[in-house]
């Protein structure tokens, strides 16, 4: 498997694309589509810390040029100092945010919320709600 830093450059967003691709796959199986989704979402930050940390230690920046799109217009993919530093900063808080969103999530399907229901509301109602030119609740209750 090629570790060059290009290749994990390209790497940290394509786990991301197949992790939200696998879970609305699984949409069926929400735990699976969580667990792919929280997976998915850690390798991409780790992939991150992985890219910018040697360049905030002390190794030099790297990139390359994917292309000229226009004469005189190049595309290209660099990473220096100062957008490893913000690498660095987005990896470090996506891995708890992957963690937790994960918890959450799990918590709001389970048997418990799924149990609790809220009153139906009527259609009038809320179209009163979203119509009134107030919003106040006075208006939308004198509908029931």
């Amino acid at each position: 498997m090629p570790t060059s830093p290009l290749f994990l450059l390209a790497l940290a967003p394509a786990l991301d694309l197949s992790g939200a691709f696998l879970a609305a796959v699984l949409s069926a199986r929400p735990a699976a589509a969580r667990i792919v989704a929280a997976l998915a979402a850690l390798a991409a930050a780790a992939t991150g810390l992985a890219l910018a940390l040697p360049v905030l230690l002390g190794e030099p920046a790297y990139g390359a040029t994917l292309g000229e799109v226009l004469p005189g217009l190049s595309v290209g993919l660099h990473l220096d100092g100062l957008s490893a530093w913000f690498v660095l900063l987005l990896s470090a808080v996506a891995l708890p945010v992957a963690v937790a969103g994960t918890a959450y999530a799990g918590r709001t399907t389970s048997t418990a919320a799924r149990a609790w229901r809220p009153r139906p509301t009527s259609s009038w109602r809320r179209w009163c709600w979203c119509c009134s030119p107030t919003g106040s609740m006075a208006s939308c209750s004198a509908g029931s």
